[in-house]
């Protein structure tokens, strides 16, 4: 089982994309980046594919930063 808190995704992906970049500037690769290179730079490489995403939301969805002002508040 895999529990991921906070996981956005994007950090990993460039993290994929620069391990692969520092490989060809290394000389240890010539291969052309695509999804095979991407997935297997991951965080989750090795992992089998995942059969089901329980995606939680919160009241806010602005993470931690102030929510703007709902309109049909009339409490002001």
């Amino acid at each position: 089982m895999q529990v991921a808190f906070n996981y956005g995704g994007r950090a990993d992906l460039v993290d994929a994309a620069r391990r692969h970049m520092e490989r060809v500037l290394a000389g240890e690769t010539v291969e052309p980046f695509n999804e095979a290179i991407l997935t297997a730079g991951l965080a989750t490489a090795g992992s089998p594919p995942l059969d089901l995403i329980v995606r939680t939301s919160t009241p806010a969805p602005y993470g931690d930063a102030p929510r703007p002002p709902d309109p049909r508040d009339r409490r002001s």
